[in-house]
């Protein structure tokens, strides 16, 4: 059944501030009337003005239900929920909910309002609203987990990745500044350039001045090689596995791509 949450019509904001209340405390003590008479003329709650004046209420002040977690728990909360949003780790309602439950059992207490200690989903929306000037509820989660199940590996890879680009980069940049003043048609050019290869590593094609290039045969089938592919005013590299070569014609190849 779905619940949805109707306001009670008379559920108003107090009628009174804590100096009311420290003048009628007084005028109790003081013998000024009974409970009831001083509750009438203030129009304060006979239960509250009696829990006040014992000093029984846990919350004084405040309007409502009392908190499952005291303040000090409840920023801490927060605050460590905000952390681990900045290091992009998973941490959904539901998460925060268990997580609640998992802390009420370890210190032994008892939330009557929460079944077995599990807050709902009312308490959830409520935590965020009281804190809502640190977290808040994201609705591109699935964002969130995918950059928490990086691993390691993929880390090193990527970073193995760029620093091959910026390798190549730096390398290369003076013959793009060169090739900046010359005529290139808008077709994409490809070219092949220093061939890294697992075969042979001594292989150095020579590059013709119209941008074609004439490759050493004794490259290989399973050679990597870097790829150019030029047009007017920019210039992409990619790492190219050789399939296959029907001729000479660097172009007629047959090539895997790899981005770098």
């Amino acid at each position: 059944m779905v619940h949805n949450y109707e306001r009670k019509p008379d559920s108003s904001r107090l009628s009174y501030n804590e100096e009311d209340m420290a003048r009628v405390l007084l005028d109790l003590d003081n013998g000024e009337g009974t409970i009831r008479t001083i509750s009438n003329r203030y129009k304060i709650p006979l239960a509250t003005l009696h829990r006040r004046w014992k000093g029984t209420m846990k919350n004084p002040g405040q309007l409502g239900h009392p908190t499952a977690l005291l303040l000090d728990e409840e920023r801490a909360l927060a605050a460590n929920v905000a952390a681990l949003a900045d290091y992009g780790l998973a941490f959904d309602m539901d998460d925060l909910c268990r997580f609640v439950q998992y802390y009420l059992n370890k210190k032994c207490r008892y939330v009557p309002c929460f079944k077995d200690n599990l807050p709902g989903i009312d308490w959830g929306y409520g935590f965020l609203k009281r804190h809502k000037y640190m977290i808040s509820n994201r609705h591109c989660q699935n964002i969130t987990r995918k950059r928490a199940a990086v691993s390691d590996k993929t880390v090193e890879e990527y970073f193995e990745r760029l620093h091959f680009r910026c390798t190549r980069s730096s390398g290369n940049s003076e013959e793009d500044e060169s090739n900046d003043d010359q005529d290139i048609n808008e077709s994409e050019v490809m070219e092949i350039e220093e061939g890294v290869s697992e075969v042979d590593n001594e292989i150095k094609p020579e590059i013709e001045e119209e941008g074609v290039s004439e490759v050493d045969k004794e490259i290989k089938p399973g050679s990597y090689c870097l790829v150019r592919f030029a047009l007017k005013k920019s210039v992409v590299y990619y790492v190219g596995k050789i399939k296959g070569k029907s001729d000479d014609d660097v172009n007629d190849w047959e090539i895997d791509y790899y981005t770098v």
